[in-house]
């Protein structure tokens, strides 16, 4: 048998217990260490806030190839006018969600590129390079005033052939920013490809420029005004997406400044099951003359689409001939005449929508034209006999009332189409079962104070001290800026149906003639 002295195996004992000692210190030393080593994640990786209530207004949504009127040319459809595609202004609002209290940042740069998708590679949206022949062909371009692909704001955005841009935080334009636009996609959609795609827009202190402060739910705009050499040029077909961010500098644009509008992941200690589905933007927008259930018997759909003109009628789409039929739809100095069109729109955007109308008054070949009515834009104004004016309202009485109305003195409104109890009936009948839908009515869009006046049943509006009536509204500047008639902002617009009146009255001064004007209707969802 061995034996192992007592104090001996104690010395070892402790020696043995001592080493291990510093070994677990130095394990434990190590492991503090390694769990402490910074780990680096780019802000677009790991986590950016996205903007709030995203809104985009073009003034026109016609393709690239297509700016002339509906004669055929240019004379009516000048730049950012809503038959005009070629040469078109673009709106953007949102709201921040960094908050400059807590991140002590500011906004110093945007960033906006224009891609066929909303993420991955960026393809420059359209068909290829610009053609009004057959195959008629355009891609987005975006063409700044002066030098072309560098401009600088001054304050505010003006039309004098230098500026025709413009950014505004909660309402008020901001001076001293550049913006500057190149080319940069992934992929091109046709060799050869040059068209600018990409906007850059920075603060600088050189143009004693003031970053703006970045607190939460800031409203922010940004104006592209369109003008002979600025403008936007829209693809020829299908859809694109801008992607929008900011910056906290406005030298570094990447992942160490961005701010808002970024990709977002989940930060998550174990590997999660992902669920991922989709609910896509759903919108239906249809514009002309007649409702088919006005003429179609049995069971209607839920939003069936506006006609362009009756079922058995010959004439043009979407025309409507404004005066006396008794004598080929000519106006007079005695009585004033109305007609009217329809527009309907269903959009599942979350924030609602809004509709608005681009166009010029009457005008004849000649140069003549048929006054707004009203001593102001957007004005709503009673009409008045021998008067040269022309304007429009939405009819809030639609479909229930009556659509024609007669004034003291022998003025009098006509319309050639009056809807019966049976076409009434017709709507109440499908308002149960699965699929209840209400009656057609603008709800629940809300009309503009200026347009809302159109139904026969305006309480409070007199013409003559007593008589009460219809008021009609016109914006001079509805041709190249588009007027906001009626908008909801807080649910989704299941189905809205708005009957546009209008109206005019001639004096017997007016220029003889045959007088014309295209009304354009853009719908505007909000996310």
């Amino acid at each position: 048998m061995f034996k192992i002295h007592k104090e001996k195996f104690v010395h070892k004992l402790r020696d043995v217990t001592r080493r291990s000692s510093l070994l677990l210190l130095a394990a434990a030393f190590l492991t503090s260490w390694l769990t402490t080593i910074p780990v680096v994640v780019s802000a677009d990786q790991f986590f950016t806030s996205e903007f709030a209530n995203r809104t985009l207004l073009l003034s026109s949504s016609s393709p690239g190839w297509a700016f002339t009127d509906g004669a055929g040319n240019t004379t009516n459809a000048p730049p950012g006018s809503g038959a005009n595609g070629q040469k078109t202004s673009e709106e953007f609002t949102f709201n921040t969600n960094t908050d400059k209290d807590t991140a002590g940042q500011n906004i110093n740069a945007f960033t906006l590129q224009y891609c066929t998708g909303p993420a991955g590679n960026c393809t420059n949206p359209g068909d290829g390079a610009f053609t009004t022949t057959p195959p008629q062909k355009s891609t987005l371009d975006i063409v700044l005033p002066g030098s072309g692909s560098t401009a600088t704001l001054g304050n505010g955005a003006d039309m004098d052939g230098t500026h025709n841009w413009d950014i505004k935080w909660k309402g008020v334009s901001q001076a001293g920013w550049t913006i500057a636009t190149t080319h940069t996609t992934d992929a091109d959609a046709y060799v050869g490809s040059t068209e600018k795609n990409f906007l850059t827009l920075k603060c600088l202190v050189a143009n004693s420029c003031t970053p703006i402060p970045a607190d939460h739910g800031d409203a922010i705009e940004i104006d592209i005004y369109a003008q002979n050499n600025g403008y936007i040029t829209n693809p020829g077909s299908g859809a694109f997406f801008v992607r929008i961010k900011d910056f906290s500098d406005s030298t570094t644009l990447d992942d160490t400044t961005i701010m808002d509008g970024g990709v977002t992941v989940a930060n998550v200690m174990s590997q999660s099951i992902q669920i991922t589905t989709k609910v896509l933007e759903t919108m239906s927008f249809s514009v002309g003359t007649e409702d088919p259930y006005a003429y179609t018997a049995g069971t209607f759909g839920p939003c069936d689409a506006i006609l362009p003109k009756a079922p058995s009628a010959t004439t043009p789409d979407n025309a409507i001939a404004l005066g006396d039929p008794s004598a080929e739809f000519s106006l007079s100095t005695t009585q004033a005449y109305d007609a009217y069109s329809l527009w309907r729109l269903s959009s599942n955007s979350a924030n609602g929508a809004s509709v608005y109308y681009s166009g010029d008054t009457l005008r004849s070949t000649e140069g003549s034209f048929i006054d707004r009515i009203g001593t102001a834009d957007d004005t709503a104004t009673l009409p008045k006999k021998g008067v040269n004016q022309f304007g429009l309202a939405l009819n809030g009485d639609f479909p229930t009332g009556t659509s024609s109305i007669t004034y003291p003195g022998d003025q009098s409104y006509y319309d050639t189409h009056h809807f019966d109890s049976g076409y009434v009936t017709a709507y109440q009948a499908n308002d149960t079962g699965p699929e209840a839908w209400h009656l057609p009515s603008i709800a629940p869009l809300a009309a503009q104070a200026a347009y809302s006046l159109g139904g026969n049943g305006a309480a409070g509006l007199t013409w003559d001290g007593t008589t009460a009536g219809p008021e009609f509204a016109f914006n001079n500047n509805a041709n190249t800026t588009p007027v906001l008639i009626a908008s909801e902002n807080t649910q989704v617009v299941d189905c809205a149906t708005g009957q546009v009146r209008y109206v005019a009255d001639v004096a017997g001064s007016t220029a003889a003639g045959i007088y014309t004007t295209k009304i354009n209707y853009l719908a505007a969802p909000e996310y």
